[in-house]
Parts: C-alpha cells; sequence; structure tokens
C-alpha cells in the first residue's frame, strides 16, 4: 500500500481519495496513526503529507476525524506529518513520528515519547492577507 486517509466523520456526500493495496494482498491494520481535523469554515480539500515516504498520503475535505495505516514505514525512521489547506495555516505546523514495531510513537524535542500517534490534531486558521 502506498497510503491512505480516510476523514471518519464526514460531513459530505463525497469520499476521500484512497491508494488502495495491489489485489491478493493482505491489507495491512499497522502502523496506524488518527487525528482529527478542525477550523475550516467550508469543505475544503486537505492534503494530509507524511514526509520521508514520499508524495501526498491522503486527500479529504472538511472538518472530521482522520485514520491512515502507513504500512511502508521503516522501523525507527522518524518521519513528519503535515496537513495543508489552501488559505489556512495549521496549528500545530507539524507532528514528528518514529514507527517502533508495529506502532507509532510521537517524538518531542528529538526525545521519543511513550504516546501513540493517536492525536494528531490540526487546527486549521485561515491567512488573512492585508487589502490594499
Amino acid at each position: 500500500m502506498i497510503g491512505c486517509m480516510r476523514i471518519v466523520n464526514h460531513n459530505s456526500n463525497e469520499e476521500p481519495t484512497k491508494t488502495l493495496p495491489f489485489i491478493g494482498q493482505p491489507e495491512p491494520h499497522e502502523p496506524f496513526i488518527q487525528g482529527s481535523f478542525s477550523g475550516l469554515v467550508d469543505d475544503e480539500l486537505i492534503t494530509l503529507h507524511i514526509q520521508g515516504i514520499g508524495g501526498n498520503w491522503g486527500t479529504g475535505h472538511g472538518n472530521g476525524e482522520w485514520e491512515s495505516i502507513i504500512s511502508n514505514a521503516r522501523e525507527g525512521e522518524h518521519y513528519v506529518v503535515t496537513a495543508e489547506v489552501p488559505g489556512y495555516r495549521s496549528s500545530p505546523a507539524s507532528y514528528t513520528i518514529i514507527i517502533l514495531g508495529k506502532k507509532a510513537y510521537l517524538v518531542e524535542d528529538g526525545q521519543v515519547t511513550s504516546e501513540e500517534a493517536l492525536k494528531l490534531d490540526f487546527q486549521f486558521i485561515p491567512i488573512i492577507t492585508p487589502t490594499d
């Protein structure tokens, strides 16, 4: 599996995009990460990135909870998780995670924590540009 993200509490009828596993391979269930998106006014397009794995990890629309399985991540590697929406900045800007065994853990100030990466919450704040 290259990557997928799923919005759990989704208000729109549109499904988020996914990359599906090759036929014949069992679908992986770990390492699993999740969080939420909030602060969006409309049903804006969200792009989730996991830097170090490559490409857009997934897309979805609007506020809600999200979850993802990052099956091609390597044990002991650090990855940076970010979310983008045009016209917004996110708080926090990113999360750093590490894969240990079949679980993903948060990394804070360069130190691995005991907290699993299950609350990667992104609050979006509109970027206000001055008008002339």
